[in-house]
């Protein structure tokens, strides 16, 4: 089949490497100039194993079933830590408890092969509960990333094309499968000296993978539609820390839950020493670096274009954030040091559980990604491949309703009811944080 897939982050690039194996003609779409360039390759990955989201069972499940086939798929790209830190806050940068147990904690990172129990008092820890160490390494990001995609795809023999920005993607009557049903429109302009030309690609299947930032179906707003869901656009801050005095050459990470707690983690950067120790880190807090949630990816964007001033942010974010760091664990402001921040735009749902697993699903010929966890591509890759196989047909496995179709067995197929649920406006969930308005007046 002739495929098109819009999207040249992490989603993007593995679903088009995959489905040129399987003999499908591919073009991958990206409107940067480069693939790899947006969240895929700037914020730091963990190779989630699930603790970071005890309420959310289905999401653990995911990150566990597909933690050792990821890891062995891309052994390459996975960095192993020194150590990585959970632990159950007591209480958060807002003074609530914690929003599960210390026996739920425990249960939960006891789902993890390997785990550590850690006694608090022998690693200077504070206020907190408890704390495990887990086997959780990171995933690089930058420049590594993208070379070894770059190989990846020129061997696959994919078509990629950069500075295409697609306008619209429109299905039309055929007689046959057999022939393209799809037109996906698009803009190229190669470099900022040369005009933009306009091309029509024909395929049979287009799937988005814009980190459902672009042509998200009106259909997942209606509540009476078989795909409806709450989602939210988040912009979101990483606290660019240095480490001055790493005692490996593995990177670690730690993470305090479960509420408006802080969450340091690596990020292995395009400048990093492959064989020296590993420094650059990026710090995230619950209460303050999600400046907020909005309708639209624009909007949220602009809030990160318009955001406060370095001064601003290194006194209402970076100092608090900092400081709760240092609450959890002393040691953190004598040997790490603040460098700068930068931001992103997030799609996530909006319901409390703070569902974070990628899931997919079909509307009107187009295959839509919904961004999750890195190792949520094999998630995607999996139910894709079953509706290209079921495509035209009848078939237990796929859930067909209206003008969507979706794997019954799949994420979004067992998740449905999960996502539905609607997340109050007193809950403390992501999605009603209202950070820069506060700091703001706005």
């Amino acid at each position: 089949m002739l495929i098109t897939v819009i999207g040249g982050g992490w989603s993007g690039c593995h679903l088009a490497c995959e489905l040129a194996d399987e003999g499908h003609q591919i073009v991958l779409l990206e409107r940067g100039s480069r693939i790899f360039d947006g969240t895929s390759g700037n914020f730091g990955i963990r190779l989630h194993r699930g603790p970071h989201y005890p309420r959310s069972k289905a999401t653990r499940m995911h990150c566990q079933k597909n933690f050792d086939r990821f890891r062995n798929k891309y052994r390459d790209l996975v960095v192993d830590h020194e150590f990585s830190i959970y632990a159950n806050g007591t209480v958060d940068s807002q003074n609530f408890p914690s929003k599960v147990s210390d026996e739920t904690f425990h249960q939960v990172c006891r789902e993890i092969p390997g785990y550590k129990e850690l006694e608090l008092g022998a690693y200077n820890f504070s206020e907190m509960g408890c704390a495990y160490d887990l086997e959780e390494p990171s995933v690089a990001i930058g420049a590594r990333a993208r070379s070894h995609f770059i190989e990846k795809l020129n061997k696959a023999g994919v078509q990629v094309i950069t500075n295409a920005t697609v306008t619209d993607i429109k299905q039309f009557a055929v007689s046959s499968l057999s022939q393209p049903n799809i037109a996906v429109n698009f803009q190229h302009k190669p470099n900022a000296d040369a005009d933009a030309t306009t091309t029509t690609l024909l395929s049979h299947v287009a799937i988005n993978c814009t980190g459902f930032q672009s042509f998200v179906p009106e259909a997942v707003a209606q509540k009476s539609s078989p795909v409806h869901f709450e989602y939210t656009y988040q912009a979101c801050l990483a606290l660019k820390f240095r480490d001055t005095a790493p005692t490996s050459n593995k990177p670690m990470s730690f993470i305090c839950m479960d509420g408006w707690f802080p969450c340091l983690m690596p990020a292995i950067a395009d400048n990093e020493d492959t064989n020296g120790p590993q420094k650059d880190y990026i710090l995230t807090h619950g209460a303050y670096t999600i400046l907020g949630s909005w309708d639209t990816p624009e909007k949220a964007q602009s809030a990160l274009d318009k955001t406060l001033a370095d001064k601003e942010i290194e006194a209402k974010i970076r100092e608090p954030a900092e400081s709760e760091m240092c609450r959890f664990w002393p040691e953190f402001s004598n040997r790490f040091k603040y460098e700068g921040w930068y931001g992103s735009v997030l799609a996530k749902p909006k319901c409390p559980t703070e569902f974070r697993t990628s899931f997919t699903f079909e509307h009107q010929g187009v295959i839509h990604v919904f961004p999750g966890k890195v190792t949520n591509v094999l998630d995607a890759q999996d139910e894709v491949f079953t509706l290209l196989k079921t495509r035209g047909t009848s078939s237990p496995s796929i859930i067909k309703e209206e003008d969507s179709r979706f794997v019954a067995s799949g994420v979004f197929g067992e998740g449905r009811m999960e996502l539905r649920k609607s997340a109050t406006s007193q809950e403390r969930t992501t999605s009603n944080l209202r950070t820069l308005a506060a700091i703001v007046g706005a």
